[in-house]
């Protein structure tokens, strides 16, 4: 990877695991360069813009999403997301020992959330060619309950607590897919997630 006086980005042309990572560049005002790799056309979808370049860029786990920030390269988007908070918007890990252990106690279910409703995207899963915007978004709603309980039981503001934090970009992002899923359904279910998700986008 050719040295740039800006952080440097990579994943596929998609949002995927990138676009809470972009958000975080944004929202502590980061000038970054984001590579973005694209498959080729069905039904192949061949990812040769992104294997044939893997093994030449000096990463130490070769994978995506990447960031390189001068001499160093990371993989892995729960390291890059702490990175970037720690090293631009350290506020973005929490007020308190107790916020900053809540995420990364609540990273865990918001992974599996992430996971349950990104596979059968791209799969079907368990509904194989029968599977439709609704169902896959009824799939995950057993994962959601739990995150929606946690935080109707604690009252807070944001995921965590209080504090705006790096999980909650994760964690909005997926929001918003399932959002896109139900066309805006998914408020009727889980009503505070609606004010959660509309004072996300009106951050700074």
């Amino acid at each position: 990877m050719a040295s740039s006086s800006k952080p440097v980005l990579g994943y596929w042309h998609i949002r995927g695991l990138a676009a809470s990572i972009r958000y975080m560049f944004y929202y502590a005002e980061v000038d970054f360069e984001d590579v973005t790799y694209e498959c080729g056309p069905a039904p192949e979808h061949n990812k040769d813009a992104w294997f044939s370049v893997k093994p030449t860029l000096g990463l130490d786990f070769p994978n995506l999403p990447y960031l390189f920030d001068g001499d160093l390269n990371l993989t892995e988007s729960m390291a890059i997301h702490k990175y970037i908070a720690r090293k631009w918007a350290p506020q973005l890990l929490g007020a308190t020992p107790a916020e900053f252990a809540t995420a990364e106690m609540l990273v865990e279910f918001v992974g599996k959330l992430k996971s349950a409703v990104t596979m059968p995207s791209y799969t079907g899963g368990q509904f194989g060619d029968n599977i439709t915007c609704q169902l896959l978004a009824e799939s995950v709603y057993p994962h959601l309950d739990k995150i929606y309980d946690f935080r109707q039981k604690k009252g807070t503001k944001w995921l965590c607590g209080e504090s705006l934090m790096w999980l909650d970009f994760f964690f909005w992002e997926i929001l918003d897919y399932v959002r896109w899923l139900t066309k805006d359904g998914l408020w009727a279910k889980y009503p505070a997630l609606e004010a959660y998700h509309k004072q996300f986008l009106a951050l700074p």
